[in-house]
């Protein structure tokens, strides 16, 4: 008897050390199975594994291997389906993407100063004995004026800084128009390089209040050794188109112009002629009236046959 209570204890020895030498095998699996579960799932598991020792501790020698292993799994099971799962992140909505503003198309810059640079070379005064104006250089070989610059004057001196004066030839004129065409010769002349002729542009309704540049001799006066400077600007703005037909159409603009400045060109910003200036409004300063572009083409066809009007 004594001999079997001694293998009974050896047995349960042996039973709770094969227990013992399992267990921790088996808790690190189940710990490191749930370690992503955060630190609520491992505290959770540490309680499992005290329910599943002191169950083996209670039931001692009664139950088989088989059984324990059956109970032990019952727990394991129940203790999980009590785990809380774990609330999910709320990540906060996007703000929605803001619609950029539309940017402004850039202006051209308009230089009044570079048109002037070009353009004045190309600026003559008219000497016509008991009066004089300016004038511009329309083709190699040719200049226009105003008709009323010239009158009956029909060999008028040129004079231009930058060279001798030189003796012009009217070709023929328009009185209505009042404009003239005045011929040279281009070797006697002896023009500089960079005096030019200006180009014929376009101007219309759409131009309103865009800039414009008048050159003409009122405030470049003869010199003692009868040499002139270059042609003064003046910077103005167009007020109105007046007229509608090829017989007369007219620039109304605040520009300061004066006596001399007639028969001068009106450049815009790109450094086109659209218009001549023939007159200065005798009330208020800063209004001028200038020939339309459309007008002196019209006129130029006629005039270069030498027919006057």
């Amino acid at each position: 008897m004594f001999a079997t209570q001694h293998q009974r204890s050896l047995t349960c020895a042996s039973s709770h050390a094969m227990l013992w030498a399992d267990t921790p095998q088996r808790i690190p699996r189940l710990l490191i199975a749930e370690r992503s579960a955060g630190m609520a799932h491992v505290r959770a598991l540490e309680g499992i594994c005290l329910l599943v020792v002191t169950f083996i501790l209670a039931t001692g020698c009664g139950p088989s291997e088989e059984e324990r292993t059956k109970e032990t799994n019952r727990l394991i099971a129940a203790a999980l389906t009590a785990i809380p799962s774990p609330t999910p992140i709320q990540f906060p909505t996007p703000l929605p993407t803001s619609t950029p503003m539309p940017t402004a198309t850039p202006q051209k810059v308009i230089d009044l100063s570079k048109v002037y640079n070009q353009s004045w070379p190309a600026v003559f005064y008219i000497d016509a004995n008991d009066r004089y104006g300016s004038g511009w250089l329309l083709e190699p070989g040719f200049i226009l004026t105003a008709f009323h610059v010239i009158r009956t004057n029909y060999t008028p001196t040129i004079r231009t800084s930058g060279s001798q004066p030189f003796t012009g030839k009217v070709v023929a004129f328009d009185r209505e128009r009042d404009i003239a065409l005045i011929s040279f010769d281009s070797k006697v002349a002896g023009l500089p390089s960079y005096a030019v002729p200006l180009p014929l542009g376009n101007i219309g309704l759409a131009d309103i209040a865009s800039p414009l540049l008048a050159l003409g001799y009122s405030d470049s006066g003869l010199k003692a050794d009868g040499s002139v400077g270059s042609a003064a600007p003046n910077v103005g703005y167009l007020s109105q188109i007046v007229g509608t037909t090829t017989r007369y159409t007219g620039l109304n603009m605040d520009i300061a112009v004066a006596p001399g400045d007639s028969g001068g060109p009106v450049l815009d910003g790109n450094g086109f002629v659209v218009g001549m200036i023939r007159a200065t409004a005798e009330s208020g300063i800063g209004n001028a009236y200038a020939i339309h572009v459309d007008v002196i083409r019209a006129a130029l066809p006629t005039l270069k046959r030498g027919k006057s009007q």
